[in-house]
């Protein structure tokens, strides 16, 4: 899967379900959650958010800033290229992806935008962003646990099932709650 912008698209599909069937999106998991406005609340997700077709791998931090992470050891990650980590990767529209790219350190603020404005196109990247301050916390520690966090989610469905083991925190996956909803 770890195989960066080359990563098929089915995996991000997979994980965009998974987190929107099984995922626990709450504004109390994050260390850094979004702001909460009319049209955006954690709680209307479930309901809100409808997976599209979409066709832009994005990094989440930019490769521009590749060097950055020279020096980052991701036991599962491209030693070569840490940036192309799955962690830091999201499937995303070309427009979003255009609109990201013109202004990198702000990129967090432009997805608080599209929530403002009632859309989601996203939920990794939204787990991802919820678990920084801004460009500066983007850290290959912070990609490594996303990383994690999304292989054990699609690694439970793989082995359990519509039994899949639901997330109960960003930091350790649950060993004992399942869900039987398919």
């Amino acid at each position: 899967m770890n195989q960066g912008t080359s990563t098929p698209h089915y995996w991000f599909y997979k994980l965009e379900y998974l987190l929107w069937k099984v995922g626990n999106i709450e504004k109390s998991k994050y260390d850094y959650p979004f702001d909460e406005k009319e049209k955006f609340k954690y709680a209307k997700i479930k309901s809100d958010y409808r997976l599209t077709r979409l066709n832009s791998i994005e990094h989440m931090k930019p490769q521009s800033r590749a060097d950055e992470w020279k020096e980052a050891k991701c036991n599962e990650c491209d030693a070569d290229r840490p940036i192309d980590c799955f962690g830091n990767l999201a499937l995303i529209s070309r427009h979003l992806n255009s609109a990201l790219l013109a202004d990198e350190e702000n990129k967090k603020f432009i997805i608080q935008k599209q929530l403002n404005r009632g859309t989601i196109e996203s939920l990794k990247m939204l787990d991802y962003y919820g678990n920084i301050r801004d460009s500066s916390d983007m850290t290959p520690k912070k990609c490594e646990d996303h990383h994690q966090r999304m292989v054990r989610l699609l690694t439970a469905h793989l082995k359990y099932g519509s039994r899949t083991p639901v997330r109960q925190s960003t930091t350790q996956p649950s060993s004992s709650s399942f869900s039987t909803d398919a």
